[in-house]
């Protein structure tokens, strides 16, 4: 999602005076932490919270009545997430807002 400068997502950080770069960087150094394996599974097994980012991103483009998912569902659905985490803000650094029915 941080990697296209033009993504909708990237550009609505960005309004919000959020570091997309430091974003992307903290994003990119917490995958390079994992362990890779030789050979990805068959199938990749989600994480709990991860499952739960997907379900939200599909149910944000389905309440907005987009026929697509997008990175800006991605954002509102891990916004979503952040809000009911004990540690708002911390992903992001962003205060948690609904846009309602405002066109994004």
């Amino acid at each position: 999602m941080l990697a296209d400068a033009a993504a909708l997502a990237t550009v609505l950080l960005r309004l919000q005076k959020i570091d997309t770069e430091a974003l992307r960087d903290a994003a990119a150094a917490s995958i390079a932490a994992l362990r890779v394996e030789d050979q990805p599974p068959e199938l990749i097994p989600f994480s709990g919270p991860a499952r739960k980012a997907l379900e939200l991103t599909v149910r944000e483009a389905l309440r907005l009545g987009h026929n697509y998912v997008g990175t800006e569902h991605q954002l509102l659905a891990l916004l979503e997430l952040e809000a009911a985490s004990s540690t708002p803000g911390r992903c992001t650094g962003a205060a948690s807002t609904r846009t309602g029915s405002r066109p994004i």
